[in-house]
């Protein structure tokens, strides 16, 4: 069975610093992969390729056997539909209430009534463990923790494949990021998605990951199981996990 993600030579500059210089990687069906690496290592750049908010000035970007980098705006909404992203900070409109941004995607993508869109709002926020009463609130209102919980909600309406998150426990502190990690595996476990987290965070890498893939320079260093990740056989690996994962 081909991955379900794949990164085949990929190459991206911006003017003249050149971000990705060739990463290739396999992201199996159902699996969590963590792309490790430090600031400015292009993780998030990598993310973005996989829905088309980055294109690649070399190299092939393939979601669920079909080769993206080609494909238009139209034409990659296919792709959108079957991969969430949760980002950064959270990427909620502010001026609509909870309920209206995790229904954003239904009423764009689908033919449902309105009373079928709030079934299904209050059914992913009961996946996040947020009360329906949430859903009246608005982002404002919300903590850092909450925010992210609504963001993975909007995040799943869809019934995506696969999620992409991009720093998902940058700026919270260590119990709101644990309960953040906590819920990234039980959608695994729960949804059967395939996920692509990228973290500094080495803690929250050794806790949601299956594999991890060490990204310095540009280039996949290091990939492998998380045990094989706490071994430290690979040196820039080593170095990186000794000195706190935030270099």
């Amino acid at each position: 069975m081909a991955p379900f993600i794949r990164y085949v030579g990929v190459h991206k500059a911006f003017g003249a610093n050149a971000v990705l210089r060739g990463v290739d990687l396999d992201v199996e069906e159902g699996e969590t992969v963590v792309v490790l690496g430090g600031s400015g290592s292009g993780k998030s750049v990598l993310l973005r390729h996989t829905i088309g908010l980055h294109r690649p000035d070399r190299g092939e970007v393939w979601v669920d056997g079909a080769e993206i980098t080609g494909l238009d705006e139209d034409d990659l909404i296919e792709t959108r539909k079957k991969v969430g992203m949760l980002f950064q900070a959270g990427a909620l409109f502010d001026s609509m209430t909870v309920e209206d941004n995790v229904a954003f995607a239904l009423r764009e993508h689908t033919g449902w009534d309105e009373e079928r869109v709030r079934e299904r709002v209050e059914e992913v926020l009961g996946l996040v463990d947020l009360e329906p009463e949430v859903g009246a609130l608005m982002p404002s209102d919300l903590s850092g923790g909450m925010r992210k919980r609504v963001a993975l909600a909007r995040a799943v309406a869809l019934a995506p494949r696969a999620l992409l998150y991009d720093e998902p426990t940058t700026g919270l502190d260590p119990i709101t990021a644990n309960t953040i990690n906590a819920l990234i595996r039980s959608a695994q476990s729960r949804l059967g998605v395939t996920s692509i987290v990228v973290t500094h965070d080495i803690h929250s890498a050794f806790t949601v990951g299956d594999r991890i893939a060490f990204l310095h320079d540009g280039r996949i260093r290091f990939h492998g199981t998380v045990a094989e990740a706490r071994e430290g056989r690979e040196p820039l690996l080593r170095d990186f996990l000794q000195g706190g994962g935030y270099a």
